[in-house]
């Protein structure tokens, strides 16, 4: 499930028949209305640097051709915001990100564009690292079965030529203890000096 998927499966879906809402809740915004097209990756995932699994996210972004007008119309900034009043209540909470973005001049509606694009392009980026992860594991996996193969028949090649040297070498005895008995038996007639 990709992460607009998400958002409508968490967001939309209808309240479930035991719970009673205390007051009629406004009918949300639907999400297309708000956020913009689905984001797609300007480069190859394998590009983006994540040393040790830790993503730059700024340059997954910019692939992403995110770019906020303003540095405190951002995604990051209204969960700054929502750190700050985090010991308050829930609804107090939304109510205070809400004033504070008021504040600001800054629409919610951008706000929630921003973290759609945002998480669709981590979305977009999870997905492209996991399919180059399988493929690489694949490759990788068929490479270690050509050379535990190759070992293998490395390994018979080496039980082969032993068992023909010890074939020749007891062959070979058998032979020169024969030519050393005729020598013996030839030698055994001759006088003695």
């Amino acid at each position: 499930m990709g992460f607009r998927d998400t958002l409508h499966h968490l967001l939309f879906q209808p309240p479930s028949p035991t719970e009673e809402p205390l007051t009629e809740p406004e009918p949300p915004v639907p999400l297309e209305a708000v956020a913009g097209p689905p984001v797609t990756l300007s480069k190859p995932a394998a590009e983006i640097p994540a040393p040790q699994g830790e993503v730059e996210f700024a340059e997954l972004f910019t692939s992403a051709g995110i770019v906020s007008a303003s540095p405190f119309a951002t995604a990051e900034k209204a969960m700054e915001l929502r750190a700050n009043f985090s010991s308050l209540p829930q609804s107090t909470q939304v109510s205070s990100v809400e004033a504070a973005l008021k504040t600001f001049g800054i629409a919610e509606p951008t706000i929630v564009a921003d973290a759609v694009a945002k998480g669709e392009a981590i979305d977009a980026y999870l997905m492209a690292t996991q399919t180059q992860t399988k493929e690489t594991v694949e490759r990788i996996g068929a490479e270690i079965t050509a050379l535990n193969e190759q070992i293998e028949a490395k390994k018979q090649a080496l039980q082969d030529r032993t068992a023909f040297q010890d074939a020749v070498n007891r062959r070979c005895h058998e032979e020169m203890a024969k030519y050393a008995d005729l020598i013996r038996f030839l030698a055994s007639n001759d006088p003695q000096p």
